[in-house]
């Protein structure tokens, strides 16, 4: 095939390898967001919480805003990627289950464009697969105001939704059905404080944590009333109990407490107790089960009893799925290498058709000289956002230190509790920190601020972010470099994360009237916001780089195309005659000396061309000779290194193949006329030998010795394969009124030595085995039974299904034991078809008889000669087990007969 059409296939097979990989991916894309060598998928933030009655698990994984789904065994179930504005949540805020396993998510959605604002609240409900359902409720964020909502939360109760919010002054309950409808108000209560949880029952009752660390009631038709529970300091999330009981989350003490309807107090789970630290929230059940995310250790606890939980260090994942994920990005590396090679060899082979030097040297250059300039332009780029990210921080440092100044130290000393929420100097401090947020945000110096307080050796958030919450977290994620600024006074600035994203901040010390620090101010940037100020800031740097860049490889190649065109004419053909590859080179134009150069070598391929081509013929004519698959067998490399004494033992079968009158045929031919008809019926039955793995080892005039390396069903198919091709030309020969040509086969399988003999003028190929002798034998006895072929019974037993009856069993010269022979048949064989349908009769007969029950032989073999008349093996042993039963049954039975060589 010319190397023009294979590569032409090459290519199209390396393309279509290719768009199946690419196929692969496209529909396994989510893969691509698990690494293939994790077992498990990790929970960096867990925060919200759910869980299912039976206790499977769902947790909102807020650094990477998505939903995890996990199994009773902590194994993955789904995932659900968030920050979509349409078809499905954007930020969840709040988890829960009803008792159909439907997960319900509250939907934090924003503003488009505006991602610091909120356009609206949902509540999503989603099936127990993560499929979306529809959204049954919605609170939109009419006023535009940057505070909305002040409280947000909803339960699930008898699959009915409690939803609760306020704006820290009024609180609004509403009951909702679970598959959505129109709310109903339960209730409406006056705020006596600023509350971080609130929980209710059915009924109204509603239990509410306040952000100052006191816990109220509200009974049914009642306003809200304090209601201290010793032995809790610092109550921040709340439920009910099915059993009517309270629980609740004891920030400070890290414990979950349940409040008994008698006034009792139980620890149900302790930080202590499971090594982690509860953070804000926790869920729980209709049976009581809790699930509590412990983001300190990224993992979420799940507590079916009092004292008792399972910890979930991430999601496992099984191993088809870690499979899958290898299988995708392996299909990933496939797909690309096979595209990039296949547009490769058909540009090289196809519109070359040839390999250029020149290809070779640019592949080997062009990627060093891309490197280097992408290292160059990488440390420029580097010194670039070095200096913009030291102007980021000298920004903070300014503006955290006038933010400082600006604030007043006598109303931060004011604060000597976390509950002084409602005070003067609270009120003061907030004013002014949401005046100078408005003003860092509008000269873009910073956009947000949070100020710290320290009490009691504890750092608290007196003002966060939005400026709107006081907040005294007893472990807040405080940079350790900025520590030191309660003590010292001083600027810092930092890098660092919490629960909802990363940011850039400058801290600075809030000098008191004595000059000690008294508290410290934070002014930062959000990371999301550096980066895409650096992306616009660097955007045109990059573009230069890459185009000149690009304009830099396209000088680089036309240069080197012009350099050595003619060194790489030269090169190609020197390799063209080392490959033995002659053509008429292409001439080269240059009058250097690599020109003249070349022009001497053009001459060269005419000259070594006819050589070539001479020696290539006496290749090819030896090849038919000599048996290249005996060659091979013999593992030996090139022909020429053949000698005499090489040899190799194999297991094989052997066929003999004869045809039986050959002599009545050819006896009327001339010389040529017999070779002739030889060289014809060979050419016949040549290419099914080849077909079925075999070949041709040996002619003996009429005869013929033909190896299968494989298997014995290689031999049987060949012989089933020729028979049928001799049966349609006997037809033919019949109705022209020549006689019919009839074969006989012989085959067995047995190891065999294959050798070279003879002496250094003349060699030859040889089969050294008695099996040979022993086919030759199966190959003669076919006359004796008038069969078309014989085989061994062990030789058919290693074919497979392949059918056959037994014909007899002889005792060969220089053989002790019996020997088994069968013939194999053709179910498609007209002339077996009687003997197909009572092949089984033909068994019980011939089993009958190798028992020595003779008269059950005799009657069987009788039984088959009335219906198959022409069958001579029915014959012979109908008429043997007659003269047996006529002359007296020896003593001691031996069904075998014995041959003596001629």
């Amino acid at each position: 095939m010319p190397e023009r059409r294979v590569t032409r296939l090459l290519s199209a097979a390396l393309a279509s390898v290719a768009l199946l990989a690419g196929v692969w991916v496209a529909y396994h894309s989510s893969d691509l967001k698990s690494p293939p060598w994790r077992d498990r998928l990790p929970l960096f933030f867990p925060f919200y919480t759910a869980v299912d009655q039976s206790g499977r698990a769902y947790t909102s994984d807020s650094a990477t805003s998505r939903l995890v789904a996990l199994d009773r065994d902590g194994s993955l179930r789904w995932t659900l990627d968030g920050r979509k504005y349409s078809g499905g949540f954007y930020n969840a805020v709040g988890l829960a289950i009803d008792s159909h396993d439907d997960l319900y998510v509250t939907n934090w959605l924003p503003m488009v464009a505006q991602n610091a604002l909120a356009q609206e609240l949902q509540i999503q409900r989603y099936n127990s697969l993560g499929q979306l359902m529809g959204t049954v409720y919605r609170l939109e964020n009419t006023s535009h105001s940057e505070d909305f909502p002040g409280y947000f939360s909803f339960t699930i109760q008898k699959d009915v939704l409690y939803i609760l919010h306020g704006d820290g002054t009024r609180y609004d309950l509403f009951q909702v059905p679970a598959a959505g409808g129109t709310p109903t108000l339960v209730r409406t209560v006056n705020a006596p404080t600023d509350f971080v949880s609130i929980a209710n029952t059915p009924d109204g009752t509603l239990a509410g944590a306040a952000r100052n660390g006191t816990l109220w009631r509200a009974a049914p038709g009642q306003d809200w009333k304090l209601s201290p529970v010793p032995g809790v300091a610092k109550p921040w999330d709340l439920k009910f109990h099915p059993d009517g009981s309270l629980l609740v989350l004891d920030l400070l003490g890290g414990t979950i407490k349940k409040l008994g309807l008698d006034g009792s107090l139980e620890i149900v789970l302790d930080s202590k107790q499971t090594g982690g630290t509860f953070s804000d929230t926790f869920s729980l059940a209709p049976n009581g089960t809790l699930v509590i995310a412990d983001k300190e250790r990224q993992r979420l606890l799940v507590s079916p009893f009092a004292r008792e939980y399972r910890a979930y260090e991430g999601a496992s994942l099984n191993s088809g799925t870690v499979a899958g994920h290898w299988v995708t990005y392996v299909s990933l590396v496939v797909g690309s290498l096979c595209a990039l090679a296949a547009l490769v060899l058909f540009y090289l082979f196809v519109v070359k058709r040839r390999v250029p030097l020149m290809v070779i040297q640019v592949g080997l250059f062009v990627p060093i000289i891309i490197a280097a300039q992408a290292i160059t332009f990488g440390q420029v780029y580097d010194g670039l956002y070095s200096r913009y990210k030291a102007e980021v921080r000298n920004t903070l440092l300014n503006a955290a230190q006038l933010v400082a100044r600006t604030l007043s130290p006598q109303d931060l000393l004011a604060l000597k509790n976390p509950a002084d929420l409602d005070s003067e100097a609270y009120q003061r401090l907030k004013k002014a920190v949401l005046s100078l947020r408005t003003t860092g945000r509008e000269t873009g110096a910073f956009s947000y601020i949070a100020l710290y307080r320290n009490l009691g050796g504890h750092v608290h958030i007196v003002l966060t972010g939005s400026g709107v919450y006081g907040v005294n977290y007893p472990y807040p994620i405080f940079p350790a470099q900025a520590m030191g600024l309660f003590s010292a006074p001083g600027v810092q600035t930092a890098d660092y994360s919490d629960d909802y994203g990363e940011y850039s901040g400058g801290f600075a010390s809030v000098a008191g009237p004595a000059g000690s620090p008294v508290g410290v101010v934070e002014v930062g940037l959000y990371a999301d916001l550096v980066k895409e100020v650096e992306n616009s800031y660097f955007a045109s740097a990059r573009l230069f780089s890459a185009v000149s860049g690009g304009i830099f490889v396209v000088i680089l190649f036309i240069i080197t195309l012009l350099l050595i065109r003619s060194l790489n004419t030269l090169r190609r053909i020197t390799r063209d005659i080392a490959l033995r590859n002659i053509e008429l080179p292409t001439e080269l134009k240059s009058h250097d000396g690599i020109g003249q150069l070349g022009g001497d070598f053009g001459t060269m391929p005419r000259k070594l061309k006819g050589y070539f081509d001479e020696i290539t013929a006496h290749a090819a004519t030896s090849a038919r000779f000599v048996p290249r698959d005996f060659i091979n067998l013999l593992e030996v490399e090139d022909l020429t290194k053949v000698k005499a004494g090489n040899h190799a033992n194999r297991e094989m079968t052997v066929l003999f193949s004869s045809i039986v009158n050959f002599r009545k045929i050819t006896g009327s031919m001339s010389s040529q006329g017999v070779v002739n008809y030889l060289n014809a019926y060979l050419a016949r039955v040549a290419p099914h030998i080849r077909d079925n793995r075999g070949f041709v080892d040996k002619y003996f005039g009429g005869t013929y010795l033909a190896l299968f390396p494989r298997t014995p069903r290689d031999a049987l198919t060949t012989f089933k394969l020729v028979n049928r091709h001799l049966a349609n030309q006997n037809r033919q020969r019949v109705r022209s009124g020549s006689g019919g040509l009839f074969l006989s086969f012989g085959i067995h399988k047995a190891p065999l030595m294959l050798g070279i003999v003879g002496e250094e003028q003349r060699l030859e190929g040889t089969v050294v085995s008695d099996a040979v002798n022993l086919t030759r034998h199966l190959n003669d006895w076919c006359r004796l039974y008038h069969v078309p072929c014989l085989a061994t019974f062990q030789t058919l037993e290693q074919a497979g299904a392949f059918p056959f009856r037994k014909i007899d069993h002889v005792i060969v010269k220089g053989r002790s034991e019996p020997l088994l022979i069968c013939e194999p048949l053709d179910e498609l064989d007209p002339e077996k078809a009687v003997l197909m349908d009572y092949l089984k009769a033909y068994d019980e007969a011939f089993s009958a008889f190798e028992k020595g029950d003779l008269k059950t032989a005799s009657d069987g073999f009788e039984f088959l000669k009335a219906r198959a008349p022409k069958d001579t093996v029915i014959q012979q042993h109908a008429a043997r087990c007659r003269q047996i039963l006529e002359t007296g049954r020896p003593e001691v039975w031996n069904p075998a007969v014995q041959f003596h060589e001629k």
